[in-house]
């Protein structure tokens, strides 16, 4: 068998790529209406305020540290939420 050699860059591109198509091949599951109505006008209000400040950010508009660290760790706890999300076991449900 022949050894291919890959960068670590190119390992993570190929590991997120692969996942993605695991996504892709799981079985859907029959939407039931207004399931996550609750859910995606949370997640528009998220955007349209995340939308407001990176506005003030880029005018430059002073943002003080505590906020900039609330923000850093909301980001941290959204991501954690997005990879259950993203890559939940579709064989567990």
């Amino acid at each position: 068998m022949a050894t291919i050699i890959i960068k670590e860059s190119q390992l993570v591109k190929l590991c997120e790529t692969a996942m993605d198509l695991d996504i892709y091949v799981q079985p859907v599951e029959p939407m039931v209406p207004g399931t996550n109505d609750d859910l995606i006008s949370t997640l528009e209000s998220l955007r349209d305020r995340a939308q407001e400040i990176l506005q003030m950010a880029e005018n430059n508009v002073k943002i003080r540290e505590e906020g900039k660290r609330e923000i850093y760790r909301i980001f941290d706890q959204f991501m954690k939420a997005y990879e259950m999300i993203k890559y939940v076991d579709k064989s567990e449900n």
